[in-house]
């Protein structure tokens, strides 16, 4: 963003330079990824050059509902991972197992990957259940997010 006014500008500057494969086409994560930084600017910053501040956020519980009511509830893993400021790989911050209920208290900040996977049963392979990637500067306090 340190070349570019806005998001859209970012991105007319990056189809103008390499965001394209090998194949030509052009490279749809990097569009995600600058209109996904142009908003944490809008919303953290007061000027150019601001550090982008993200609030921290304590996770008490979290609770799955599921809605096949004649399952068994599978037996779930956890695992909270985050990604740092700096660009670095996702860091493990908690993992429990469970089936629907997971009392914890985690502080979490930035961006933050929640993922549950069904625990292996019987020898048979473990399957990812589902996984959700978000950042701490689009939450409100106080509000049930999912």
């Amino acid at each position: 963003m340190g070349f570019a006014a806005s998001a859209t500008d970012a991105i007319d500057r990056y189809n103008r330079e390499r965001v394209h494969d090998r194949r030509g086409l052009t490279v749809v994560s990097q569009k995600k990824w600058v209109n996904y930084y142009g908003a944490l600017r809008t919303q953290s910053s007061t000027g150019p050059g601001d550090p982008i501040i993200e609030p921290t956020f304590v996770i008490q519980k979290l609770t799955l509902r599921n809605t096949l009511t004649a399952a068994k509830l599978p037996k779930l893993r956890l695992r909270i991972f985050t990604m740092g400021s700096d660009g670095s790989p996702k860091t493990l911050i908690h993992q429990e197992i469970g089936l629907n209920n997971f009392e914890l208290h985690e502080e979490i900040r930035g961006c933050v990957m929640i993922e549950f996977y069904r625990e292996r049963v019987n020898g048979c392979m473990r399957q990812k259940y589902f996984k959700i990637w978000f950042n701490t500067i689009f939450l409100n306090p106080g509000k049930k997010i999912f």
